[in-house]
């Protein structure tokens, strides 16, 4: 894939799946964490926004 004619990285097939969550929940949940929770817990921070890379880089290409 290609944007402005510069190719655009993508790890493996694109097919890997991540939970996409924006930088501002993702900071606020480490506050959380750091503020409430207890020493030496586990936290996992997460967005319930699974999706494959290659479709985040076409949604991100659709944008004008």
């Amino acid at each position: 894939m290609r944007w402005n004619d510069a190719p655009i990285p993508l790890y493996g097939d694109g097919k890997n799946v991540r939970d996409w969550i924006y930088v501002d929940d993702h900071c606020r949940g480490i506050l959380a964490a750091l503020e409430k929770g207890a020493s030496g817990g586990v936290y996992n921070i997460g967005a319930r926004n699974e999706r494959r890379n290659i479709e985040v880089l076409e949604s991100l290409l659709e944008v004008p």
